[in-house]
Order: C-alpha cells, then structure tokens, then sequence
C-alpha cells in the first residue's frame, strides 16, 4: 500500500494548544507495548514487581534528580501498565522539563535497561504514545490519587498467574 499521509499521519492524543511546561499536576498512563504481566504479578491486592518491574520502579524513583522541577505524587505499577501522579513546580534554568520530555526519558532509559538485562538490542519495551490527563483542581487530584492507589484492588488480575504461584512455591 502506498503512503497517504491523509490516510496514514499520527494524530496527537496530547490536548491541543496545552503548554506542558506549565506547572502543576499530571495524571499519565504508560503501557507495556507486549500487554502481557511483564512488570509484575497481583499477589492478594498488591503487585509483586517482576525484576523488569523493579527496574521501572527504580528509575521513576529517581527521576526527580534528572529533572529539578519534578515531583512524583502517586504511582502505581500494574502487570502490564504504570500510573503515576507527576507534579511540575515552576521552570528553572537548570534540569527542568515538560511532560513530554520526562516521559521521553522515563521510557527511553528503563527500554535501554530492561534490553540489556534481557540480552538484546533496540526493541520497544514501551508503546508508542502514553495517555496524559492535566489534572485542573484539588478534587480531580484527589480523586486521581484515590484511583491510583485502589488500582491494583479494582483491576481484572484477580487471575493471579498460577506459573507464578508455582515458581514461588518451588523456590
């Protein structure tokens, strides 16, 4: 099939005519681009992080010391997902950022971690887009928060992965 840029152009899912360089707070999704229960396993209602799992969890821990005007709220990794409650402050001169930006680094490096611990090259760990809402007042915030700390209790993963039961016990 031919290239129609009509037909075959990416539309943004960011909301139009945003400034993500604004502080305050927001709400993004991020996806495993294998939607399988790669970073991790719902054990009861928690999520028993995989060592890929570990590995996000690491870097988001550390990603206000990349970016100064950075805060993570909440945050929750899920099977194959993470929330997460990101804060701006107003811009300094040095090491801050947009949205954008943080999620750029955020997925690049735990991709270039996660491949090298799996022993290949440039695969996509993550999919391509992420889903970002700006969240506008303190009871959107609250109820974001209250959100991402009942996901794991809300989610379908009641089907606790019986290979991972097992490979527990075995231990």
């Amino acid at each position: 099939m031919k290239y129609d840029p009509l037909q075959h152009h990416r539309r943004s899912i960011r909301l139009k005519n945003y400034d993500y360089t604004l502080p305050g707070a927001y709400f993004i999704t991020i996806c495993t681009r294998e939607n399988g229960d790669i970073l991790g396993y719902l054990v009861g209602q928690q999520v028993e992080l995989s060592p890929l799992g570990q590995v996000v969890e690491r870097h988001l821990e550390v990603l206000p010391d990349f970016f100064s005007n950075l805060q993570i709220d909440e945050r929750v990794i899920m099977p194959d997902h993470l929330h997460a409650i990101l804060i701006l402050s107003a811009r300094e001169e040095t090491k801050s950022a947009t949205i954008p930006t943080i999620v750029q680094n955020f997925k690049s490096v735990t991709s270039r971690k996660i491949n090298r611990m799996c022993r290949r090259q440039g695969q996509r760990f993550w999919q391509r887009n992420y889903y970002d809402h700006v969240i506008r007042n303190e009871q959107s915030l609250a109820e974001i928060r209250q959100y991402v700390r009942q996901n794991p209790m809300g989610e379908s993963w009641s089907r606790v992965t019986s290979q991972f039961v097992e490979a527990k016990q075995v231990k």
